[in-house]
């Protein structure tokens, strides 16, 4: 017999399987409750109104961080995924925030919204 494909996938990558459908089908709240605070900070900043290569900028940012999560890396590094480019960067002009102390301190906010691991500390990002 064979085995559900999403569940071998998420066995694969040590990711639970009912966490692995709830982010292919677009419901990251099971995954992480504090991701929907997130992703309207991110629709409130502009990012869904900006194109990126072949939808909006916050399909992008939340489509690499659901492929960091279904691929199991660590809460950090899956923030990280969510975040990057949000003062832009070399290859694209999509910048959030500004790059000063007040879209730091945006993104700092954001980043304390996600736990670090077992601690459940905010991840230091060194903004």
């Amino acid at each position: 017999a064979l085995d559900d494909p999403v569940a071998a996938a998420a066995r694969l990558a040590g990711v639970d399987a009912d966490v692995a459908r709830a982010l292919l089908r677009d419901d990251p709240a099971r995954g992480d409750p504090a991701l929907p605070a997130i992703r309207d900070a991110l629709i409130a900043a502009g990012a869904a109104e900006c194109w990126h290569k072949h939808s909006s900028f916050s399909d992008h940012l939340l489509g690499t961080h659901r492929i960091a999560a279904l691929w199991g890396l660590p809460r950090d590094v899956r923030l990280c995924a969510l975040l990057h480019s949000a003062f832009s960067n070399s290859f694209v002009n999509l910048a959030l925030w500004p790059p000063d102390n007040e879209g730091r301190a945006a993104v700092r906010s954001l980043a304390g919204r996600l736990p670090a691991g077992p601690a459940a500390g905010p991840v230091d990002l060194g903004l």
